[in-house]
């Protein structure tokens, strides 16, 4: 960490990761009053427990990036395109979240950054070949195949979330880099190969399987190539 301008920000080869526990319910007035008018009107269509757990997210994230640019969390300017990841409004930060059924991942970095993370449920049968097909490329099937059968389903959300983590690090998304463009591997994390993508700029970026709670996969892709993670649970005491 460093102090820039009072502000306690990571370290250049440093990213902050928060892991938050989520709760479906009614959502905190604590929380919504940190929500910006559009963030509120957003969350308003969904319904109650969704509507708790996307507010949580969201407020805990002006929390962790209020806490590091000395501000009100009311008052952190988080800037969202339609086409881009979100930002903040001076580039102070780069930052990404992901949330799923109980459990959201922030990453907080000076670098391009993008977290994802999946609870690991069961899949059906006839299911399973079609999400393999828009998820993994046929290397990465062969080495799933070589697994002993009750780790596949685990390392299959693994696989997704370094790919997913990937393309919201880049701000490309699902729907402008197929996720079968992208080799990670199911084994140790790494960048194998992207589509068009030279070697030299893959060595540029770090591919990370974070510390989550059983029953859940998450990762973190950086570009930096010596990276060093600091995780904690929100909230910090």
């Amino acid at each position: 960490m460093r102090m820039v301008g009072g502000m306690v920000t990571p370290a250049s080869d440093e990213v902050e990761i928060w892991v938050v526990a989520l709760h479906a319910g009614a959502e905190a007035e604590a929380d919504v009053a940190t929500l910006s008018e559009q963030e509120a009107e957003r969350y308003a269509t969904l319904d109650c427990d969704a509507r708790a757990i996307a507010v949580r997210a969201r407020a805990t994230l002006r929390q962790v990036l209020g806490r590091r640019l000395a501000a009100a969390p009311a008052d952190v300017r988080i800037v969202e395109g339609a086409d881009a990841k979100p930002t903040l409004a001076g580039r102070e930060l780069e930052f990404n979240v992901a949330h799923t059924d109980g459990l959201a991942v922030i990453a907080v970095a000076h670098v391009a950054v993008g977290v994802d993370v999946e609870r690991i449920e069961a899949i059906a049968p006839d299911e399973f070949d079609d999400l393999v097909a828009f998820v993994l490329t046929e290397r990465e099937l062969e080495e799933l195949a070589r697994l002993p059968e009750q780790e596949r389903l685990a390392a299959y959300y693994r696989v997704w979330t370094r790919k997913e983590a990937f393309v919201k690090a880049t701000g490309e998304g699902i729907a402008r880099r197929p996720l079968p463009e992208i080799v990670v591997g199911v084994g140790p994390p790494a960048l194998v190969r992207v589509v068009g993508m030279r070697a030299g700029e893959l060595a540029c970026w770090s591919v990370v399987d974070l510390d989550v709670p059983s029953g859940y996969v998450a990762s973190l892709v950086a570009r930096h190539s010596r990276l060093r993670v600091t995780a904690r649970r929100w909230p910090h005491r």
